[in-house]
């Protein structure tokens, strides 16, 4: 099986708790929700899957536990979208 992944570029710092961090992130996943849900994406991969279709959350600095917390919750909201979170941490 062919696991498509969407990567968004690595968060190189920091990923704070105040609310502009967490609002950026949010919008982050959300755009490519949006892509998920596209004609574009189903012309290209066909119908989005948890199996099939994963974001890819790349943290290489050390994050506030609110941000951990945030990023669990999306899973969830992600999942509801046909996609799978997925969040590596380190280089």
């Amino acid at each position: 099986m062919n696991i498509f992944s969407l990567r968004w570029p690595t968060v190189s710092k920091k990923l704070e708790s105040d609310e502009r961090s967490q609002r950026r992130l949010l919008k982050k996943i959300e755009v490519y929700l949006d892509y998920i849900e596209s004609s574009d994406y189903y012309n290209e991969y066909g119908l989005p899957s948890v199996e099939a279709t994963r974001i890819l959350l790349r943290l290489t600095h050390v994050c506030d536990p609110e941000i951990h917390e945030l990023v669990k919750r999306c899973e969830a909201w992600t999942k509801e979208n046909r996609a799978q979170l997925v969040t590596t941490y380190g280089e």
